[in-house]
């Protein structure tokens, strides 16, 4: 029998229940009772976190080699591509689409558009490391663990440009402050 360690566990809106271990991506066969490997397109990532759109139409993995995206359950490519190449992890999946990814060593990105294009967040320090990411989707409020201390900020709508356009067009643009809350 062989042993992993577990870094990330999630459960998809379907009911799946996935594992991120040193080793890779495994996903529980309720069939057979046991995990799967889910072979991701670069072997030897150990994957850091998990997360799905709440629809289920897709699923992003945080590992070692950046962010990798799986739409309508087809293949896994790279989510991003060139954008994020850093180890992703912490991951945040908002209803409206919006997804965080935190990184190690390189802080905290925001996608609009689900995943095709990444920006940096302002005021979560470039050079800190993501631990955590916690969302209050009724506040529009995303938390973020780092290394430097918790940081908080407001999920606004994104301009139309960072939107698909399969998303709608009548959100409007707007900016956030991330304050820095000292826990110790």
């Amino acid at each position: 029998e062989t042993h992993h360690v577990v870094l990330c566990i999630a459960r998809s809106p379907s009911g799946e229940l996935w594992a991120g271990t040193q080793d890779g991506l495994f996903r529980w066969d309720q069939q057979s009772q046991s995990w799967e490997r889910v072979s991701l397109p670069v072997t030897s990532q150990s994957v850091f976190a998990i997360a799905f759109e709440p629809e289920d139409e897709a699923a992003y993995v945080g590992a070692t080699g950046g962010l990798w995206c799986r739409r309508d359950r087809s293949h896994w490519v790279r989510c991003g591509a060139n954008k994020i190449d850093h180890t992703v992890t912490a991951l945040a999946v908002l209803p409206d689409g919006h997804i965080y990814a935190g990184t190690r060593y390189t802080g905290l990105y925001r996608s609009c558009d689900a995943g095709m294009t990444w920006h940096r967040v302002l005021g979560v320090p470039d050079d800190s490391s993501v631990n955590a990411l916690l969302t209050d989707t009724h506040a529009r409020m995303v938390y973020a663990a780092t290394d430097r201390g918790l940081f908080r900020g407001y999920d606004f709508t994104c301009p139309p440009s960072e939107r698909p356009p399969w998303r709608g067009a009548t959100e409007e643009s707007g900016g956030t402050t991330w304050l820095r809350r000292m826990l110790f």
